[in-house]
């Protein structure tokens, strides 16, 4: 799996655990336990996102150094 497919799979992860995250937080039906784990999920997430954009930004930029 490319860099960018990566990207996008997380990216739709984060967004399910935000949704589901914010769904539990407006009902209050939720075992904080479990809120807990997800949000720890949701971070975990970005973090990787975070290290791959950088990654994707790193090989883009010395792609176009190549080039010159």
């Amino acid at each position: 799996m490319d860099i960018s497919t990566q990207i996008k799979f997380l990216e739709k992860e984060h967004a399910s655990l935000n949704k589901k995250i914010d769904g539990m937080e407006k009902t209050g039906v939720f075992k904080d336990e479990q809120l807990s784990e997800m949000k720890r999920k949701r971070l975990q997430i970005k973090e990787q996102l975070v290290i791959l954009r950088k990654i994707q930004f790193e090989e883009n930029y010395e792609r176009l150094n190549w080039d010159e």
